[in-house]
C-alpha cells in the first residue's frame, strides 16, 4: 500500500513538473506586467522582445507583442477576440488553452512565435472552437483560430437559424506546438461555417513556417481552411 502511495505521489510530481501549475479561468498567479520575451526568428536567429504578459481573464488582445508567463497551464472558458496585429510569443514550458474559440476578425493579425523549435518543453497553445448550441435565440460558432458565426431564430421557422458568418484576418504560425479544433462545421484553423447558401465573401490566410500543429476541423470542416460553404483565403506551408 505504502509503495503505490508512493508511486501515486511520484505520478503527480511528475505531471505538476511536466505541464507546470494549472491555472483555472480568472485565476491568475503573481506575474510581472512585461517581460523581455526570447523567441525564434523566421529565419531561425534568436531575438527577445519587451512584451506584455498575456493576461488570460481579457476578452480581446489588441496590437502589440504579447508573452505567455512561462511554466503554468492557463485555461481560457470565455471566446477571445484579437483586434490588429497582434503577436504572441510561447515561451518554453509554457501552456495556453483558448477553450471557447480565438476569433482572428478580418483586418486583424495573430503571429505565433515560440521561443525554441521542436523539444517537450517547447510552448504549446490549444484552441477549441466556441459550440455554443443550446441558447433558445442565439447560437455561436468558431473555428479554433480564426472566424466566427453567429446564428439567430429565423422569423419564417422557428426551427431554424440562420447564420450570419464573419470573415477572419491573417493568420501566422512561426513556432509551438499548435493544437486546434473547429466548432461544428468550422475549420480547425479558419472559417467558421457560412449559412446554407453560397458563399458571398472572401477571407484571410493561414501561413505555417514553423512548429508542431495538429488541426481538426469539425464536421464539414477543414483541418486548414474553410468551413462549410464558406471561403478562404490561401493557405501557405513553408515549414512546421
Amino acid at each position: 500500500m505504502k509503495k503505490r502511495m508512493l508511486l501515486s505521489l511520484l505520478c503527480a510530481l511528475a505531471l505538476t513538473l511536466l505541464l507546470g501549475t494549472a491555472v483555472a479561468d480568472g485565476q491568475l498567479p503573481k506575474m510581472e506586467a512585461s517581460y523581455n520575451a526570447t523567441y525564434l526568428k523566421t529565419n531561425g536567429s534568436t531575438g527577445t522582445m519587451l512584451c506584455t504578459t498575456y493576461d488570460p481573464t481579457a476578452a480581446e488582445i489588441t496590437t502589440g507583442w504579447y508573452a505567455v508567463w512561462p511554466d503554468y497551464t492557463f485555461q481560457i472558458g470565455h471566446m477571445v477576440t484579437v483586434s490588429g496585429n497582434v503577436n504572441l510569443v510561447l515561451p518554453d514550458n509554457s501552456r495556453i488553452s483558448f477553450n471557447a474559440g480565438l476569433y482572428v476578425p478580418s483586418g486583424s493579425s495573430l503571429t505565433i512565435w515560440a521561443q525554441s523549435d521542436g523539444g517537450s518543453a517547447m510552448g504549446h497553445l490549444n484552441a477549441i472552437g466556441r459550440n455554443e448550441e443550446n441558447n433558445v435565440n442565439t447560437r455561436v460558432f468558431s473555428a479554433g483560430i480564426g472566424g466566427k458565426s453567429v446564428g439567430t431564430k429565423s422569423p419564417d421557422n422557428n426551427a431554424w437559424f440562420d447564420y450570419e458568418w464573419y470573415d477572419f484576418g491573417n493568420i501566422t504560425i512561426n513556432g509551438g506546438w499548435i493544437t486546434a479544433t473547429g466548432g461544428w462545421q468550422c475549420a480547425a484553423i479558419g472559417a467558421a461555417l457560412e449559412d446554407w447558401l453560397p458563399a458571398s465573401s472572401s477571407s484571410g490566410t493561414v501561413t505555417i513556417n514553423r512548429g508542431t500543429v495538429t488541426a481538426a476541423g469539425g464536421t464539414n470542416g477543414a483541418g486548414i481552411g474553410g468551413g462549410f460553404s464558406s471561403p478562404f483565403g490561401a493557405v501557405a506551408i513553408h515549414g512546421g
